[in-house]
């Protein structure tokens, strides 16, 4: 398989996308002269355009049109940096290419950053000419893995169209599950007991402890330990449950169908009791809430999300970073919010997500 092919399937692996007016065509192999791709991720707009850089074509004037084009692009979208990476597959000792490749950049802050990289496929490598970086998200990890994996054998050229239903395959194949019976059953749960809280006497204080809410004293004075089990299905109301329950559905039914049953089972019962342990220990009084637990998707869902570098559902990691910490801050400054049992929640899921991928 030619180095156009297998790199162009890893930027799909990671959701760039495919950019056809930018582009030679959409057909991808030996015989493609460039291709391009655009990718937003968190506040960043990239695009990415490999070129053969040899004497068939003007490929200055290609990549001169791409850079122009892509920075209108980036106006007109909204975003605080914009990288247009030039990628020229082409050979190291040509005097012609390298001096064109050698860029100076004196202010990474800027927000129209420009990189063009010399790629030797011959020679496996990269060259970086000039002061700009030699890295940049995982753009370096993969063109060389894509040299590492090709070789020097024609390639037919395959339509674009037939890469991505590769792509959409390989991700089909790795849900777990078809449906969302768990979380369904959890929430459905979670609405059962709050009605019969209400039904029991309401949702005051001693009706809660008596429901089975978190009690430090019951904890530690009585060995009442089943409390920081139960307490992760109990709520202080309709709106508390609504968007703990929110939550649930929007992380729970992503992990459920990429882990399975019994991992995000062991994720969110695992969190929720973990966070409760958190709570007794650093904070006191009465607490009740699914808000660990959900805080443990959270982190699992980031760790997933870091693991196949790529965003899960639309939700990528700076979407999952800026939700964990604006909603820990956030608690911060609220009363009566079990801002430990998130803090703990959080952290198992982390590592749950990452103990428990199926990196095969």
């Amino acid at each position: 398989m030619s180095f156009q092919k297998k790199f162009t399937e890893k930027l799909l692996e990671r959701d760039y996308h495919f950019a056809p007016g930018l582009s030679d065509g959409e057909l991808i192999g030996n015989d493609s002269r460039y291709i391009s791709f655009l990718k937003q991720s968190g506040a960043a707009v990239y695009g990415v355009i490999l070129i053969k850089a040899d004497k068939s074509f003007d490929y200055k004037e290609v990549y001169t049109r791409f850079r122009s084009q892509f920075f209108d692009f980036a106006s007109g979208v909204n975003c605080a940096n914009a990288y247009c990476v030039g990628l020229f597959a082409g050979d190291s000792e040509d005097k012609e290419l390298n001096a064109y490749c050698t860029h100076d950049i004196d202010d990474y802050t800027l927000r129209f950053n420009e990189v063009m990289w010399l790629v030797d496929i011959g020679k496996n490598k990269i060259f970086v000419r000039g002061s700009q970086p030699d890295k940049l998200i995982d753009l370096s990890e993969m063109v060389e893995a894509a040299m590492a994996e090709s070789d020097d054998s024609y390639s037919p050229d395959v339509e674009m169209r037939t890469l991505l239903q590769n792509e959409i395959d390989k991700r089909r194949e790795s849900i777990k599950s078809n449906n969302i019976l768990c979380t369904g059953a959890l929430i459905l749960i979670n609405i059962i007991l709050l009605a019969v809280t209400y039904i029991t006497g309401g949702i005051g204080t001693d009706n809660m402890v008596r429901m089975g809410a978190i009690s430090t004293e019951l904890i530690f004075d009585y060995g009442q330990y089943y409390r920081i089990f139960t307490a992760m299905f109990l709520h202080y109301g309709i709106v508390h449950l609504v968007s703990n329950m929110l939550f649930l559905y929007v992380f729970g039914s992503v992990i459920e169908r990429y882990y399975g049953k019994a991992k995000f089972l062991l994720i969110y019962l695992g969190a929720g009791i973990a966070g409760n342990i958190v709570f007794i220990f650093f904070s006191d009084g009465i607490a009740a809430g699914a808000s660990g637990a959900v805080f443990g998707l959270v982190g699992a869902m980031l760790s997933f999300s870091k693991l196949i570098k790529r965003s899960v559902e639309g939700k990528d990691t700076y979407f999952m970073i800026l939700f964990a910490i604006i909603s820990i801050c956030s608690g911060m400054f609220m009363e009566g919010v079990g801002n430990t049992a998130h803090i703990g929640g959080f952290i198992f899921g982390l590592l749950s997500g990452y103990v428990l991928y199926n990196k095969n």
